[in-house]
């Protein structure tokens, strides 16, 4: 129905078309709408729909639109791949930006120095000091996001999922259950850090630190709202203190580190490397000790008389060779012997009587 809508919507005529690249491109292939006479061609939130993979479909739409255009885009923040893009689809563009703006000050900020295999129980320790009640996690993959929200899950948390590959309607579905409350821990990538306005979000937890400041401060943007009160919590490996350092910087103050925690200064656990498949891992045995031999000895081990007794067994064998002969002939003697070779007692048994078959 809603197809069938965008369909006349389009044959009657638009000065403006908002739409998604892969729904927009469904038209396009179905010629539902002619984009030669385009002037504007606006990307809004251009560096999220890179990372949610539009890349191939914003080019294809480009293919479509005239050489004659102004072409605008807005993103928060300006990775490689965003000056990337820009080098691509405008021409002698002009740059304009924004100071970004910094987190509200009554968000309560502070930071845990712990390794990436305890994350998982730090969470559980701070839900299980305070319970959770409209909290998300952000992580930076969504196979993070799956293994989290499966491990709060067995721990008995309501717990929800957003990532990249659930359907239109499987998002909504979360999020409908988040607001109502039927969730407590929304598990989401940064794909939910922006457009989420929810009330009374007490807790903003980021699993890892994200690599573009910026995007650290969309995500804890969204507890704090319109003067309430927020906390956001960040996991801090030793390979993400630069992270860490950057966020500082664009914040332009210091995030307290929180020490004392019981994964504080704990080395993180060493797992055992998987075994090849096919192969039994061998157990490791000690090298056998070689006995200590005096040179004296060995200087005094003649090479030659080893090749003479190797020559030996072979005349010993000629020499025994006639005895074994003789025994045989001894064997075979021609008074115990008959020519068929019976000897003459089994040859005297059939000259006893047979007996008659009626006695």
């Amino acid at each position: 129905i809603r197809y069938e809508q965008e369909k006349r919507g389009l044959a009657m005529g638009a000065d403006v078309i908002i739409a998604t690249p892969g729904r927009l491109i469904s038209h396009l292939s179905l010629g539902n709408v002619d984009l030669s006479k385009v002037s504007f061609f606006v990307l809004d939130e251009a560096d999220r729909m890179l990372d949610m993979g539009f890349s191939d479909d914003i080019m294809q739409i480009v293919k479509y639109l005239p050489k004659e255009r102004q072409t605008i885009m807005f993103s928060a923040t300006m990775p490689r791949k965003i000056q990337d893009l820009a080098r691509t689809i405008l021409h002698d563009p002009v740059e304009v930006k924004l100071a970004v703006s910094k987190p509200a000050d009554k968000i309560v900020q502070s930071a845990y120095v712990c390794y990436e295999a305890q994350k998982v129980s730090l969470v559980k320790k701070l839900f299980a000091e305070r319970p959770p009640h409209r909290v998300i996690i952000f992580a930076s993959s969504k196979l993070k996001v799956k293994d989290m929200a499966i491990a709060l899950g067995r721990a008995g948390f309501k717990v929800g999922a957003m990532h990249s590959d659930l359907e239109q309607q499987e998002r909504d579905e979360v999020m409908y259950k988040f607001k109502a409350q039927q969730i407590d821990v929304l598990v989401a990538t940064d794909i939910a850090a922006r457009g989420i306005d929810i009330s009374e979000l007490s807790h903003v937890f980021n699993y890892d630190l994200p690599e573009v400041p910026e995007t650290y401060v969309h995500r804890i943007g969204r507890t704090a709202r319109a003067g309430a009160d927020g906390t956001a919590v960040s996991f801090c490996a030793p390979e993400e203190m630069e992270y860490l350092a950057g966020i500082e910087k664009l914040n332009r103050r210091k995030i307290p580190v929180v020490s004392g925690h019981p994964w504080d200064g704990v080395p993180a656990p060493v797992k055992a490397a998987p075994p090849v498949r096919g192969r039994k891992p061998k157990a490791e045995q000690p090298a056998p000790e070689k006995a200590e031999t005096p040179k004296a000895e060995k200087a005094a081990k003649p090479a030659a008389p080893e090749k003479k007794s190797a020559a030996r067994p072979s005349a010993a064998k000629k020499q025994k060779a006639p005895k074994i002969e003789a025994k045989e002939e001894q064997l075979m003697d021609d008074n115990k012997r008959t020519p068929g070779g019976r000897d003459n007692s089994r040859r005297n048994n059939n000259n006893r009587p047979r007996r008659e078959g009626n006695a």
